[in-house]
């Protein structure tokens, strides 16, 4: 039993190691804008709102927290391909950002509001 214990905690460090866990302000600070995107992506893919919280505005933390209980919203999330397609600049929201594209879900638009990144979907 002890082994079975052992061995359960090696893979769920594994695992939580393979992913990456959740990213800090920190470390979110350090990527691309590109990587951002893909980090919200694939964060919005698995509905990680933990990770999300620190990458969009409150009012859409908010709506995204109520849509999580649909299994219709969940099956469509867990369908989005993270693959980026197309990177453009853009100015929006009287600032410059970028708009990365995937290859199947929404575009979306990364800029920084007060040296943080964040994205909108």
């Amino acid at each position: 039993m002890k082994y079975l214990k052992t061995l359960s905690l090696i893979a769920v460090t594994m695992s939580l190691t393979a992913c990456g866990g959740i990213k800090s302000q920190d470390e979110i600070a350090q990527l691309s804008p590109t990587e951002v995107a893909q980090l919200g992506c694939n964060a919005f893919k698995s509905l990680e709102l933990e990770q999300l919280k620190l990458i969009i505005s409150e009012r859409m933390y908010k709506k995204l927290e109520e849509k999580t209980d649909d299994e219709l919203f969940r099956a469509k999330a867990s369908r989005l391909d993270c693959e980026v397609t197309e990177v453009t600049q853009a100015r929006f929201r009287k600032q410059q950002g970028m708009i990365v594209s995937f290859v199947k879900g929404r575009d979306i638009k990364v800029f920084k509001v007060d040296g943080k990144y964040q994205i909108d979907m």
